[in-house]
């Protein structure tokens, strides 16, 4: 308990970066790319999900919530691009270092946290008193933000999370062969 993967967790998190991108095929160009999310996705199926695939899907839905309103505040959602375009300007090294992990999570701070709904992040007492461990999550935070506005641009909704749920599974599970 308490590991990351961390090439896994900058892959995710560079997405925040990559700015002129417009479709989910333009930053994720690996299939290794979206093969973890693919696989929680192939078990979205089950018809008794258990508690912790409950607690992914509010998380996921609070993030898709978190999206749209950071949408709707177009004086957040500029400064959230100019923040993340003078990050990216640097083009920090993969897998990044801590420096960039506290960076994203001082934009996600002071951007996102401002807005409804907050995310709730449960876990080991022990482990969230690290501020690394924060900022990593904080950096996961808002690449997930930035994959919701990608989903949410190609025709996603909230409610195709409900009542599509075994389609998406099925998909995942075609596309991990």
């Amino acid at each position: 308990m308490g590991a990351t993967d961390e090439n896994l967790l900058s892959r995710m998190t560079s997405t925040t970066l990559i700015l002129e991108a417009v479709t989910a095929e333009s930053i994720y160009s690996e299939p290794r790319d979206i093969s973890k999310g693919l696989e929680v996705l192939s078990s979205a199926s089950l018809s008794r999900p258990d508690q912790s695939q409950i607690e992914l899907l509010r998380m996921v839905n609070s993030t898709i919530q978190l999206q749209a309103s950071l949408r709707d505040n177009e004086t957040l959602t500029g400064q959230l691009g100019r923040r993340l375009e003078q990050l990216s300007r640097k083009s920090p090294p993969k897998p990044y270092p801590d420096d960039v992990y506290f960076s994203l999570n001082d934009i996600y701070s002071e951007i996102l946290s401002s807005l409804s709904p907050r995310i709730i992040v449960n876990g080991e007492p022990a482990h969230l008193q690290s501020a690394l461990v924060v900022a990593k999550i904080r950096s996961a935070l808002l690449a997930a933000v930035r994959n919701a506005y990608l989903w949410s641009e190609s025709g996603g909704r909230r409610w195709h999370l409900l009542f599509f749920r075994k389609r998406y599974a099925d998909n995942a599970k075609e596309i991990l062969g």
